[in-house]
């Protein structure tokens, strides 16, 4: 199996914004900027994506040994991606990948 290609980090970016994600087992999700100030509220049908994000996020995080909820990149690039990166581990997540609705509920939270 071939390696998939590694998305261009070259393309400059429109727009970021740091934020803090917290989701529940419910579906339910609240979305913060870097100082903690909850901008987004999610209950439990509209919050599936970003909570399970943020579950797949606090696992990496468990496994890499980072406490507490530092912030995320949320990053729209030239070329249209979007992309959710975390700082504190490397981790990330091209959010074109999975679907149209998805990624527009991160892209909401660029102009919220």
């Amino acid at each position: 199996m071939e390696p998939a290609a590694t998305p261009d980090d070259s393309v400059p970016v429109m727009q970021e914004r740091l934020i803090r994600i917290e989701g529940s087992l419910d579906g339910s999700a609240t979305v913060a900027d870097e100082n903690g100030v909850v901008f987004k509220n999610l209950g439990p049908m509209e919050g599936g994506f970003i909570g399970g994000v943020h579950r797949t996020l606090h696992r990496v995080r468990m496994q890499n040994k980072i406490e507490g909820n530092p912030p995320v990149r949320l990053v729209r690039f030239a070329d249209g991606r979007l992309s959710l990166r975390d700082p504190s581990t490397g981790w990330r997540a091209e959010l074109i990948g999975f679907g149209d609705t998805n990624r527009d509920a991160f892209l909401a939270l660029l102009d919220e």
